[in-house]
């Protein structure tokens, strides 16, 4: 008779960076939304948004993608890099900030008006982020940086390929999708199944990727279920609305 032990944490599941690259090679013989994304990108004017929005241009067909900066003479110089490694695509600046809310607001205002009536976003990707140094913020860098230091030791363009994986694989699917396979996703390389999300349910919506593409042990999850029994989301929720109706005037 064999037993087991229902602490054991569950095998890791490590995506070898081949494997990764595969995927999004295969980008381009895919639908549409795949193929030729629409996205919007924040925070991509360094960093690990540079680094997915290069390997976005490289890996799909005709991409149009939105990068929102406050520099505008920086974002046209990446706009420069990225009609070099993909001629085909449409790169837009969108001058603005979003440390702001109603900069925010004015920033949607924008790229809906650029988009047109009735079209939508394949991939919104946001990276930007603000640390502080000192005085009681200080444990905001412990919070925010360490799952980003592993990210630092990762070769540029590799961290690029991960965070686009993890944007268009199959291995991570919306919690709703229409009853075609393709709607997911990039097909899922052997041997790699469809990720846990943070309920501890598999496809459920939402993950917290590892630098290997694995997902974060299932503790984190159990504290998450812990927090929706407490009803934190709602309580949080309902702080964000209040804030933003104060900051706004409301």
């Amino acid at each position: 008779m064999s037993t087991s032990n229902c602490n054991t944490p569950p095998t890791a599941i490590m995506v070898a960076i081949s494997l990764v690259r595969s995927s999004n090679e295969s980008l381009r013989n895919l639908p549409r939304h795949l193929s030729s994304p629409t996205a919007v990108f924040t925070g991509a004017t360094q960093g690990i948004g540079l680094a997915t929005l290069r390997q976005l241009a490289i890996h799909t067909v005709t991409p149009t993608c939105y990068i929102v900066g406050r520099s505008e003479a920086r974002v046209q110089e990446i706009i420069g890099e990225l009609k070099e490694l993909n001629a085909r695509g449409t790169y837009v600046c969108v001058k603005g900030e979003v440390a702001l809310l109603e900069r925010v607001d004015e920033c949607c205002g924008k790229i809906k008006g650029m988009l047109g009536e009735g079209k939508g976003l394949d991939l919104l990707y946001m990276s930007q982020g603000y640390l502080s140094f000192g005085g009681r913020n200080a444990s905001l860098f412990r919070y925010f940086i360490q799952p980003l230091i592993y990210f630092f030791e990762i070769p540029f363009a590799d961290v690029g390929d991960r965070q686009l994986f993890h944007a268009t694989s199959a291995r991570y699917p919306p919690l709703s999708f229409s009853s075609k396979p393709e709607a997911q996703g990039a097909p899922l390389p052997q041997a790699v199944p469809v990720a846990e999300g943070i309920d501890g349910k598999k496809g459920s919506g939402a993950y917290l990727a590892t630098k290997d593409s694995d997902v974060a042990p299932s503790g984190t999850g159990k504290l998450m279920t812990d927090y929706r029994e407490r009803g934190v989301p709602e309580k949080v929720w309902k702080h964000t609305l209040e804030t933003f109706e104060k900051v706004r005037g409301g």
